[in-house]
């Protein structure tokens, strides 16, 4: 979402975003029980926070633009992505996934505490779908296809999420060796922020034009002024639930 409103903005690349899985983005701050708990935006100050270097800082400094929070307030320091910093208390708290870090550390011992980043003024959706313009204009029906079937998979992931890592650990990440329980957490937690009062009256992946505008508020508060018309297209998705109503059951 953030980089695709940048290039559009910066290099006029003819994008669109043609639906969103997470109505919320996974972002926050992870802090622990044991250490410094970290709840409200308030209490970020005279923190030391650890940020990954690049888009995450500018997603962070929009988050505390809205909370109208002064940087200077605390102490930024740049980490990778996983969570040993916070664990060997070398940081208060640690930009992550809602869907992923907490669990990570609740597997080490530690108790997470997070600070959503939706909740708490940048109402962002993530993993969206971003397309060429070129691509709406002249494959429209296999885009249609795309989200017909992106539907259906995702709404039997929503539905029976045990059974959705299951397969993600017996079948198709098999490789990776992943361990069963924590995928079943992990996908039941995301289904928090895939689905809302709004996705089960509307569909997956669809966005009101409330959730639009608070979309692009929220990309202005990390820098980026962009309209709704040049970032997003939904017309497929509302085509595709015209065309077959029994995807929104």
């Amino acid at each position: 979402m953030f980089t695709t409103g940048r290039f559009i903005v910066e290099q006029g690349a003819p994008l669109k975003i043609i639906g969103a899985t997470f109505q919320k983005n996974p972002f926050c701050i992870l802090s622990l029980e044991q250490g410094k708990p970290i709840r409200t935006p308030a209490d970020l100050a005279g923190k030391k926070i650890g940020i990954q270097a690049g888009t995450n800082q500018q997603i962070f400094a929009g988050m505390l633009k809205a909370n109208g929070i002064d940087p200077a307030s605390l102490e930024q320091v740049v980490v990778q992505y996983e969570p040993t910093p916070l664990t060997e208390k070398s940081v208060d708290g640690f930009m992550a996934f809602l869907t992923n870090e907490p669990f990570l550390v609740k597997a080490d011992g530690f108790t997470p505490v997070t600070l959503s980043f939706a909740d708490n003024g940048l109402p962002l959706v993530s993993e969206s779908f971003v397309v060429l313009q070129d691509t709406i204009d002249k494959d429209r029906d296999m885009l249609k296809a795309f989200l017909t079937a992106e539907i259906r998979g995702w709404r039997d992931a929503v539905a029976d999420p045990a059974a959705a890592a299951k397969l993600s650990v017996e079948n198709y990440g098999k490789d990776l060796n992943l361990e069963l329980a924590g995928q079943t957490e992990q996908a039941t937690a995301q289904n928090e922020l895939i689905t809302s009062p709004d996705t089960e009256t509307n569909g997956l992946f669809t966005m009101t034009d409330q959730l639009v505008g608070e979309v692009v508020g929220a990309l202005g508060d990390i820098g980026i002024a962009v309209k709704a018309a040049d970032l997003f297209d939904l017309s497929l998705l509302t085509e595709v639930y015209q065309e077959k109503p029994e995807l929104k059951a």
